[in-house]
This record gives C-alpha cells, sequence and structure tokens, in this order.
C-alpha cells in the first residue's frame, strides 16, 4: 500500500461518444495518478466515492498499478484508492 497526497481532478471525456464520462486524476508535488475507488468499476462511470472529493487537497492510501490501455489513462499508472481523506490546508504536499 502506498500513501499519496495531493490535488483530485476529474476530466469529462469522449464527448458524444458511447464512451463518453468522467475520468479522475490525482497530481501531487512530482507526478500524476490515474485514480479509482474499485478496480472493476468501468473507467466512465460516475465514481460515488472520489466524485464528493473531486476539487479538494487529499491524503489517499492505496494500490499502484503499472500503466495501462484505457485511451484516456495512457502514460498514467492507476492507483486503487482504499482510504481517502481531505486536506484543509491548501498547499499542494510535498
Amino acid at each position: 500500500m502506498e500513501t499519496l497526497k495531493g490535488f483530485l481532478y476529474s476530466k469529462h471525456v469522449a464527448i458524444g461518444t458511447h464512451s463518453e464520462g468522467i475520468v479522475y486524476f490525482l497530481q501531487t508535488y512530482n507526478a500524476e495518478f490515474g485514480i479509482t475507488s474499485d478496480e472493476n468499476l468501468h473507467p466512465f462511470q460516475e465514481d460515488k466515492i472520489l466524485k464528493p472529493h473531486v476539487g479538494q487537497i487529499i491524503k489517499v492510501t492505496g494500490k499502484i498499478s503499472p500503466e495501462i490501455t484505457i485511451p484516456e489513462y495512457t502514460g498514467y499508472k492507476i492507483i486503487t484508492v482504499k482510504t481517502i481523506e481531505k486536506l484543509d490546508d491548501g498547499n499542494i504536499p510535498q
């Protein structure tokens, strides 16, 4: 298990296609990760665990997977969240 701190944001992707939906990312001080709360959740489904934390600085604990082949996550490692906590300071953690 890894612990990461950073800014959680989402992107609306594949607009106008059958794959249209939201993907989530965690921006840390020195890297970006794709992020999900459930490995079995389709990448374009709304993530009910992450959605309330979008736009916040958070701390997550979870498993980091290697890069995957879903186009919106190409080039990103994926973290599957086990715990999530909002951080109150306004700075990107280092």
